[in-house]
């Protein structure tokens, strides 16, 4: 595409300005209703300027409804997926990557706005949305001069001075004008403004892109920014219109112009101004009784009362012959009081009702409630829809761009859909196979989580459930990353299924709190654990019988880290006792200043008095007597009665009797 000049730039703005007019008229006007400017019906033919000393009434009511739709779009819940679609756990790995590409670059962007002194993107993009209509940034990744890193720019436009254009294939060209002074231009762009201006003086700015290029310029001068390469595969602008309706043709309205992309305030312009006309009526009215009109009867007729003639406790003497009436005062209308009523009930089903607000006389019924939240999603749902659109074509430039290999890796943070924070570098290959992102928001009502528990509750019961729980992970509940979900939850179901996970997890608990004693007594009952254990796997014949803590497995050795008994660098320290899990902590299962003393036992707080506890080192069950008991084991008594000695046994043979026998002439 070939490079544009500063006129040809010039004259496009001023184009399209004189095409759109009606539409940034309609601009203008929607920020003075929503700053609370004066907004009043014009007076009818002949009575131009009757009011003009009358007490006016503005009514607040369409900057409340318009913060209150801002407040709802920025506190919305953001839903940054890509749904599964693969068996292949690798694949879904490079969509979850793409996930915390999208999350992390969108917080890197609002963390460049806000050192910059100015409003989130979020914040920015929902206030352009509900006040002016259409939605317009400038979507780039950039390299810092200084060294060549990457930086996420997403900068919110004005509606009322960005300009484009369209053609066949899409947005063909943008501009954003503005006013800036000469130090502004100076400061941001690095020039030296000749010609004698001032420095306060100010020139209007027109910041252009095309598909190729980017220019910055001002009229009879030179460019800003010469004619650059800006690195995205099309116009980095994010243009979003609201509503559904599309650009409308009419041969009776002039200026349809007007009507495209509104904002929020689309149903309540004209009636607010009859609601302010009416409440200035009854404020004049109301103000009017403060000091009632009055006719003061004397005897020429020229006399005037004192000043102050209604301050509180007034005394004024009068003469004979003098009066001081008081004329009848006007009054609304008997109908006005109700149709103001009629008028505020317009306002409100033409934005919300002031039951949104929390302004509630009575309870409402579950059918009620419902009723009444379908009136609130038909105006805040189309503003969400807006921002979603505006949102997955920021994404899809980012990604695009980044795609592209142009850019030095970037490294992300933030916090995904499930809590969970992260921080890591993702470069361009992770993400450059993942699918499309898809952005959702959903409004912030505790009603809608309830009934997605209660539903992905429902489908999951039985023995046979309706649908695989991943569906429901992903479908119903929402969740970004199912796998990491999946991988959670078998870790949570792994610490409860086994009893010494569990007893492990209290001894861990234990040691983390400082609570040795209770530490000590946990890892006392893992070591009787093991040992029985142990017992139960030498009568199956595994293991040999070898007891676990000594580190066989299943007949060998463990792997390097990985056995029972072995500390993760291997085995334990000198002076150090080893348990089921390992070595235990200093003082635990040892002696405080070390192994016991010869002929001492060890219990789970340290040795023993002598002749009591178990010996170190060994099990329960390969113990001699000496240790378990303190005392040798007792001689093995004969079989049979005693006898003085010399005598023989009652039965017993004698030796001729056993020669006999062995000779065979007797029988044995």
């Amino acid at each position: 595409m070939a490079k544009i000049n500063a006129k040809d730039i010039i004259d496009k703005v001023e184009r399209h300005e004189r095409d759109t007019v009606a539409l940034r008229s309609r601009f203008e006007d929607d920020w003075a209703l929503y700053t609370l400017e004066e907004n009043l019906p014009p007076d009818p033919p002949g009575h131009e300027g009757e009011n003009e000393d009358f007490r006016k009434h503005t009514t607040p009511d369409p900057q409340t409804y318009a913060d209150k739709i801002v407040s709802w779009s920025v506190m919305a819940q953001q839903i940054i997926r890509i749904p599964e679609h693969s068996e292949e756990r690798h694949k879904r790995e490079i969509d979850n990557l793409k996930e915390l590409f999208a999350i992390g670059v969108l917080n890197a962007a609002d963390e460049r706005l806000i050192n910059l002194g100015l409003p989130t993107v979020r914040d920015s993009v929902s206030f352009f949305g509900a006040i002016r209509g259409p939605i317009i940034a400038r979507v780039l990744i950039a390299k810092r001069l200084k060294d060549g890193s990457s930086y996420v720019d997403i900068t919110p436009f004005d509606p009322l001075y960005t300009y484009w254009g369209y053609d066949n294939e899409g947005l063909a060209w943008c501009c954003y004008k503005s006013d800036k002074t000469k130090l502004e231009i100076e400061g941001e762009y690095g020039v030296k403004l000749s010609g004698g201006m001032e420095d306060d003086e100010k020139e209007t700015v027109y910041n252009y892109y095309d598909r190729e290029h980017n220019t910055v310029v001002i009229e009879d001068r030179e460019p800003l920014k010469k004619s650059t390469v800006h690195g995205s595969p099309r116009v980095p602008i994010a243009i979003v219109f609201a509503g559904s309706a599309p650009p409308i043709q009419s041969t009776k309205v002039s200026d349809t112009d007007r009507h495209y992309s509104e904002s929020v305030f689309k149903s309540i312009r004209e009636v607010s101004q009859n609601y302010n006309l009416l409440m200035s009526i009854a404020l004049e009215l109301s103000a009017r009784a403060r000091k009632p009109p009055i006719t003061y009867t004397s005897e020429s007729g020229e006399k005037v009362p004192e000043a102050g003639l209604f301050e509180t406790g007034k005394v004024t003497s009068l003469a004979a012959g003098e009066k001081i009436d008081k004329l009848e005062l006007l009054e609304l209308t008997r109908d006005a009081t109700a149709f103001i009523a009629l008028v505020s009930g317009e306002i409100q089903r033409g934005s919300l009702p002031y039951s949104a607000y929390g302004e509630i006389a009575f309870q409402l019924s579950g059918y009620a409630i419902t009723q009444l939240r379908q009136g609130i999603d038909s105006v805040i749902q189309p503003r969400l829809r807006t921002l979603e659109n505006f949102y997955k074509q920021a994404l899809r430039l980012l990604v695009d761009q980044y795609v592209t290999g142009a850019f030095k890796p970037i490294e992300v943070s933030g916090e995904d859909r499930n809590r969970k924070w992260f921080s890591r570098e993702i470069t361009p290959e992770d993400i450059k196979e993942g699918c499309d992102l898809n952005f959702k928001l959903v409004g912030e009502l505790p009603s809608d989580d309830q009934a997605k528990v209660a539903m992905a509750k429902m489908l999951d019961e039985g023995e046979v459930p309706l649908v695989p729980r991943r569906y429901i992970w992903d479908e119903v509940l929402e969740m970004q990353n199912t796998d990491q979900m999946a991988d959670m939850l078998k870790e949570q179901m792994a610490e409860r299924g086994a009893p010494l996970a569990q007893l492990y997890n209290m001894f861990d608990a234990a040691v983390r709190q400082g609570r040795e004693t209770m530490a000590a007594i946990y890892w006392d009952e893992i070591q009787v654990f093991m040992a029985q254990k142990e017992m139960e796997l030498a009568q199956l014949g595994i293991r040999g019988g070898a007891p676990l803590r000594n580190g066989a497995q299943n007949g060998g050795p463990p792997q390097p880290g990985m056995g029972m008994g072995m500390g993760p660098g291997g085995p334990p320290q000198p002076g150090m006792g080893m348990g089921p899990m390992g070595p235990p902590p200093p003082g635990m299962g040892m002696g405080p200043m070390g192994p016991p003393p010869p002929g001492m036992g060890m219990g789970p707080m340290g040795p023993l008095p002598p002749g009591m506890g178990m010996a170190p080192g060994f099990a329960p069950q390969v113990q001699p007597n000496i240790a378990l008991t303190g005392a040798p084991p007792p001689p093995t008594p004969q079989g049979g009665p005693l006898v003085p000695p010399g005598q023989p046994r009652p039965g017993a043979q004698s030796e001729d009797a056993r020669r006999l026998m062995a000779m065979g002439l007797i029988p044995a």
